[in-house]
């Protein structure tokens, strides 16, 4: 039989699970090539450059005002069983003729909460029901919230659902470049002093609530400074907000950073937070997954996450693996981070304990093994029905 993945793009959190998926026979699609920031586009170069199972990288008509569309994507008429990632153009446009021509289709998705705030998505909703009911033969979640929401929203029955944890690589077992971790302690403690750090690391877009995190350091104490790691549209709004409230000695913008530095900011830091909330009237209205949480605690770093983001649910317990906050409230964010700034023993043992659940939870062979059964699902589901009488 063969299998293909249809998937945006390649990154580095994907490469030892597509590895496996490739080890046992699936060739790839990759829809999607501008769309990409420039460290994720130098990456997914690198990635590709040795990567060594059969792949197409799709060329998008930039023209249409859709993503991941392109006429690459007819190739999933080649194949026996397709998996789409997400709910969007390629599965709406192919499922329904792939089920018709008697092939597998199978979805992979982090979703947890549908945007039906937004227009396009509620008029769509109908249609994308449809879809997912009738074409797609087996459903593989990203986390549990995930699961939860096709069983809910989409009355999706539980049979169909497979869920692999969202994975990233243990930042523990990465070669360390002293003479890069130099530089950036360098920088780190230059701004920080001995101050305590709180790191926050991602794109700076609203939906991620860097503004609610700003707003919750002027609760914490004045031996607590803020290091802010990436970039986005949203930043300047967020710098000129620390200067009208006075916290440019306390919270610092250092811009983005390579793949491979991210490692060194974790290590310099005393608490992770990452403060995303509900954006409702927005395409993205809320943190999927958040591989910033899983990074952090591979290196035994506390996490405070609110309850916007899909990783928390199933990693942080609150108290004993991480903390979590209410999303969108500042003072909820600052006695959590408080809480974990006052206690030096508290950091090192939630650290610990967070590390030692994620390794039980998210591995790279219990997604594989998810996708295995998923397959093997949508291959005896379909069977069953053709040898069905009538």
């Amino acid at each position: 039989m063969k299998c293909l993945y249809v998937h945006p793009a390649i990154r580095n959190y994907r490469e030892p699970l597509f590895q496996k998926l490739g080890e046992m026979g699936m060739h790839f699609l990759f829809s999607s090539s501008g769309s990409l920031g420039e460290h994720a586009i130098k990456e997914t170069a690198d990635i590709l450059a040795r990567f060594p199972y059969p792949y197409h990288q799709a060329r998008e008509m930039r023209a249409l005002p859709v993503s991941d569309f392109s006429l690459d994507l007819m190739r999933v008429f080649r194949y026996d069983l397709v998996i789409f990632s997400h709910t969007t153009l390629p599965l709406l446009m192919y499922a329904r003729w792939l089920k018709w021509m008697g092939k597998r289709v199978l979805l992979f998705d982090v979703m947890w909460r549908y945007p039906h705030e937004v227009k396009k998505f509620r008029l769509a909703y109908p249609f994308i029901r449809s879809v997912v009911n009738r074409s797609v033969d087996a459903i593989i979640a990203g986390g549990s919230k995930s699961k939860a929401m096709y069983m809910q929203e989409f009355a999706v029955p539980e049979e169909k659902l497979f869920v692999a944890y969202e994975t990233t690589t243990d930042l523990m077992q990465v070669p360390r470049c002293e003479r890069t971790a130099g530089e950036i302690e360098m920088r780190v403690r230059a701004l920080a002093g001995s101050r305590k750090v709180v790191l926050y690391l991602g794109r700076l877009v609203e939906y991620k609530g860097l503004d609610v995190l700003i707003r919750a350091m002027a609760q914490l104490p004045e031996d607590a400074c803020l290091i802010v790691v990436g970039s986005g549209p949203f930043g300047p709004l967020c710098e000129q907000m620390t200067c009208e409230m006075g916290l440019t000695d306390r919270v610092h913008f250092l811009g983005g950073c390579a793949v491979d530095e991210t490692l060194y900011y974790y290590l310099q830091a005393d608490v992770f937070v990452l403060p995303a909330r509900f954006q409702l009237h927005e395409t993205v209205n809320c943190e999927a997954w958040g591989f910033t949480v899983n990074e952090a605690m591979s290196l035994e770093v506390p996490v405070v996450a609110t309850t916007a983001v899909g990783a928390a649910f199933d990693l942080i317990c609150d108290g004993e693996t991480g903390m979590l906050a209410e999303e969108n409230d500042a003072d909820s964010l600052a006695a959590k981070i408080n809480s974990l700034l006052a206690d030096e023993a508290r950091r090192k043992q939630i650290g610990k304990q967070g590390r030692a659940w994620l390794m039980e939870r998210c591995r790279y062979e219990q997604s594989f093994q998810a996708y295995q059964a998923a397959i093997a699902y949508a291959i005896m589901r379909r069977e069953r029905k053709s040898d069905t009488p009538g």
